[in-house]
């Protein structure tokens, strides 16, 4: 909200003495802008003079906002300190609240806006609102009547009852006002802004852009109030983004034109989630996530639109499984939801909290139910549960639900698609067990052997007029198997090669428009493999092939049809290890990248091309900036990119950029890593047998093609 003014009581002392006291008065209605005294007894002088300045009405109503700030500011300020001045404001506010200031202490507070419908314009009533488990009903002074009708008291009475009944805590209540004052509090309005005050405070949370209108029910339903448009223009004012207000006696058509975002809400479970997790900017589409929860259509067909936010709800665990069951009961929502979970898994930038919120529900016993009336789907989910342990680094989590995909196959391969579902979990089982692992074995699984042996015979078997058609599934996992054995070393060079021509023949030789893309990507892993075997004529050649042509027909060297600023992030990175390592640098492309060097940098492989691009540039300025931001930015990836930031430490650190001391905590978060995380601790024996930053750093750079072979330099 809106920063308050600010008022002190030693202020108004200075405003007496100006013989403007009353200007200020309108200031201290707000709480929150109470600037407290440094020491407690000051107020035994101050409180007696402001007394004889002011009519009893305004010095009470100091005395109540005072109070009021003490209790709903600063709730992490020492109990000490607290109860000092809060006995001392009591002492001259004994017949004003009634609660000793221990108890006062004791009960968890904030501060509330209540917005009331003075026409023609409604305006801000601040409260205090605490809640205590040892207070029975609703808790007020005892003027509380006096300012409030009948209808106000109910609805503070029936808050207090919903939050009793929700929560197991008492509400205790002070408004901020004098109570001296005329009634100035009608209707039932402040019921639903109370009760999430004070539930808010049994979750922790205190929404500074949030404020609420609505009469309760004793069942939880939030019934209609006057003045919703007048309120949203008051909370505006109040610098609030949302005003929760009843469902009932708002036109959706028209809530477009008000001040802030119109938050309608049928009961206060719905009310509950927002207050959770509304944020500024969110507006309606918080109650789209809400509503989406319950639907099971709705949430089969838009689960990757949900806003990570809405977990924090309290309630999301229970609504989401709930929905799941019902989804996993129709076979069509199943497969439609499993595609989306399967999206927001492959995201890199989904967050890994909420991943595995949307992964809770799909445990064993509902894939072992799932299993019996659709065990395609059981296995797709097996699938992302698998893929989502192994993002995380859970190898045994991993191997878990790799068991049980291993489990689903041969029910699995009955189907007309299921051939290609079990190669590609092979295909990415393959990658995560070894190459993300940097566990390199040139010896394929031999389930991996048997599935290329059998998709080839399908190939085969639907061959027409002596040609094959293309087979995706094939292709990428002989692209696997072209990276499995270019990890390997040079000495694989040739089965490289052969896996690359069988993988661009499966995708359809260059031919088809739609797997173009595919086939073009196989000679970044022969350009890889034949520049880690120096075979720099052939890299040659191969680099304009991939680069510098698109379909099988285009001459090779011919004018580049894709420019720079189209290529992906593993053009970028090929073609920088392949200028790096042969010299043969573009004067234009290396314009291009110091350009580049200025603006952020996302994702794998780009701390490569860093690191590459810096072996490239002239200057010691840009080779300083090349090689620190691809350490850094490979120590904010997963696992299996951070210890690829050792490359541009070692390189700062032999060209006499950055001293060892200088390393050490970068290379100190590296070795953690490689000791503590999922990768395969004998291939970096060397490094961990060093002692020193500086050994580690000079074994990267003896061993640097050992330790990061082929696509991982």
């Amino acid at each position: 909200m809106n920063a308050p003014a600010r008022w002190s009581l030693d202020e108004l002392m200075v405003w007496q003495s100006w013989g403007r006291l009353t200007e200020r008065l309108c200031h201290v209605v707000d709480p929150r802008g109470f600037v407290r005294p440094e020491d407690p007894e000051t107020l035994k002088d101050l409180l007696p003079r402001l007394k004889a300045c002011l009519d009893p009405e305004s010095f009470e109503l100091v005395l109540v906002s005072s109070l009021a700030a003490v209790l709903g500011q600063d709730p992490e300020a020492p109990a000490a300190a607290r109860i000092a001045l809060l006995a001392s404001l009591l002492t001259d506010a004994a017949d004003i609240v009634p609660w000793a200031p221990e108890k006062l202490v004791e009960a968890v507070w904030t501060l509330v806006p209540v917005l009331a419908d003075a026409r023609p314009h409604a305006c801000a009533v601040w409260f205090a609102v605490g809640i205590h488990e040892r207070v029975g009903a609703v808790e007020s002074p005892p003027w509380w009547t006096s300012v409030a009708d009948k209808q106000a008291q109910e609805a503070a009475a029936i808050a207090a009852r919903l939050l009793r009944s929700r929560t197991g805590h008492g509400l205790l209540v002070l408004p901020v006002m004098s109570p001296s004052a005329a009634p100035s509090l009608y209707g039932p309005s402040l019921a639903l802004p109370l009760y999430l005050a004070a539930w808010g405070l049994t979750r922790g949370r205190r929404p500074d852009r949030l404020a609420a209108t609505g009469a309760l029910k004793d069942d939880g339903g939030v019934a209609a109030v006057s003045g919703v448009f007048r309120k949203a223009r008051a909370a505006r004012a109040l610098g609030c983004r949302g005003l929760l207000c009843p469902r009932e006696g708002v036109d959706p058509e028209k809530s477009t034109g008000a001040a802030v975002a119109l938050l309608p809400v049928k009961d206060v479970e719905a009310a509950e989630y927002l207050w959770e997790t509304f944020e500024e900017q969110t507006g309606r589409n918080a109650l789209t996530d809400f509503q989406r929860l319950s639907d099971p259509e709705e949430l089969a067909h838009t689960l990757h639109l949900v806003d990570a936010r809405a977990g924090r709800w309290h309630g999301f665990r229970a609504r989401y499984r709930k929905t799941v069951e019902k989804i996993a009961q129709n076979p069509a929502l199943t497969v439609q939801v499993l595609e989306r979970l399967h999206k927001i898994v492959r995201d890199p930038h989904a967050d890994p909290d909420w991943i595995e919120r949307l992964l809770e529900p799909w445990d064993v016993s509902c894939l072992q139910a799932l299993a019996e009336v659709h065990p395609s789907a059981a296995f797709q989910a097996a699938q992302i549960r698998w893929a989502a342990a192994t993002r995380r680094g859970d190898p045994e989590e991993a191997a878990q639900w790799a068991g049980c995909c291993e489990a689903l196959q041969p029910r699995v391969l009955l189907y007309p698609d299921g051939l290609d579902k079990v190669c590609d979990f092979l295909n990415r089982r393959l990658v995560s067990e070894r190459h993300a692992r940097y566990r390199f074995d040139p010896e394929l699984p031999r389930d991996v052997q048997d599935m290329v042996r059998r998709l080839e015979e399908e190939r085969r078997r639907r061959a027409r007029n002596g040609r094959k058609p293309a087979a995706p599934a094939l292709g990428k996992l002989y692209g696997t198997i072209a990276q499995n054995y270019g990890f390997c070393g040079p000495e694989h060079l040739e089965q490289v090669r052969r896996s690359v021509s069988a993988a661009q023949d499966a995708f359809g030789s260059g031919e088809l428009p739609e797997y173009r893309a595919e086939w073009r990507r196989q000679f970044h892993y022969r350009l890889h493999a034949e520049l880690d075997a120096e075979d720099r004529e052939a890299a040659q050649r191969t680099v304009q092939a991939y680069l510098w042509t698109s379909r099988p027909d285009q001459r090779h060297g011919g004018p580049k049809n894709m420019p720079p600023h189209e290529w992906s992030p593993y053009e970028h990175a090929a073609l920088a290890r392949f200028s790096a390592e042969t010299g043969a640098v573009d004067p234009a492309y290396a314009a291009w990248a110091r350009h580049r060097l200025e603006k952020p940098f996302s994702g794998h492989p780009w701390p490569l091309w860093l690191w590459n691009m810096g072996r490239i540039f002239s200057t010691t300025d840009e080779k300083r900036r090349a090689w620190w931001q691809s350490a850094e930015h490979a120590l904010r990836l997963g696992p299996t990119a951070r210890p690829m930031a050792l490359l541009g430490l070692a390189w700062l650190y032999r060209e006499g950029l950055a001293t060892a001391s200088e390393l050490e905590p970068y290379v100190a978060r590296v070795v953690e890593g490689l000791v503590r995380g999922p990768l395969w601790r004998p291939h970096f024996e060397s490094l961990l047998a060093c002692t020193t930053t500086t050994a580690i750093l000079d074994m990267t750079i003896r061993r640097a093609p050992t330790l990061f072979p082929f696509t991982y330099r």
